[in-house]
């Protein structure tokens, strides 16, 4: 690829797309410029966010959450199952999960997808490595790597709340003790605990570096 400039950004979100997808590395999409490089990745979130995106590429409207003063847009989007299983295990394991928005499902149809494995320009990648906290290059190497990631195996649940939960228990290691299909307190449901959280197959194993 040629070297990027801050003039030859693209303008549209299309672009932006294509863009994105020939990228191998960050220097494919950034120029060397710091400055430059901060404004082509302000455009490029700006092109590539959720909320700039056609009606038909929108997930369903969430009735019950919209803009916030402070946290702006409420953001929708498919279940990234590599960065979720990468937050258990800095955490050094979970003992039982909440699930939420479990009426989604439903009301996309079917299209909402797990996601469990990003496409890099390193090859298929299905997990994140942690590592001791303090390694600030090898977290900046991650990161790097992440910006041009895509996501890969895409499974679906299906519709039913019941086979979401079942799913993520098992992708995260941990029962689903809470779940929740609507916004009052009638909508949420407490599961007795019947299985054992991955942090009770680490005992006392202390929280990786993030």
């Amino acid at each position: 690829m040629t070297t990027p400039t801050a003039a030859a950004a693209p303008r549209t979100r299309a672009a932006a797309r294509s863009a994105l997808a020939a990228a191998r590395r960050p220097a494919d999409l950034f120029p060397a410029d710091a400055a430059d490089a901060a404004r082509s990745y302000r455009r490029l979130a700006r092109l590539l966010h959720p909320d700039t995106a056609p009606p038909a590429e929108r997930p369903a409207a969430e009735a019950h959450n919209g803009h916030g003063r402070w946290q702006g847009p409420f953001r929708t989007g498919h279940f990234d199952a590599v960065a979720h299983s990468y937050a258990v295990e800095v955490c050094g394991g979970v003992d039982a999960l909440a699930v939420t928005h479990l009426d989604a499902p439903g009301r996309c149809g079917g299209a909402l997808r797990t996601a469990h494995a990003y496409r890099t320009a390193d090859g298929l990648q299905d997990r994140l490595r942690t590592a001791p906290p303090g390694g600030l290059t090898r977290q900046q190497r991650l990161t790097e790597s992440l910006l041009t990631a895509r996501p890969a195996d895409r499974r679906s649940p299906g519709t039913d709340p019941r086979a979401w939960c079942d799913a993520l228990a098992q992708t995260l290691g941990a029962p689903v003790a809470m779940e929740s299909d609507g916004p009052t307190a009638a909508d949420k449901t407490v599961r007795p605990l019947t299985g054992r959280g991955s942090r009770s197959r680490c005992p006392g194993r202390a929280p990786a570096g993030t």
